[in-house]
């Protein structure tokens, strides 16, 4: 009984805005990874070249 209370819509919902914002900073995260990630992959094509 009390795992399905705790797994309720009812208790769920104030946890709602907290995953929201864990998401949206998840996938800042990836952005910013991948802009690394790219900046990176440039510089090292640049080294490749020379």
């Amino acid at each position: 009984d009390v795992v399905v209370d705790y797994w309720g819509l009812k208790d769920l919902r104030p946890i709602a805005p907290l995953a929201e914002k864990a998401r949206i900073e998840i996938l800042e995260y990836h952005t910013r990874l991948k802009k690394i990630r790219d900046r990176f992959g440039r510089f090292q094509g640049e080294t490749d070249l020379r």
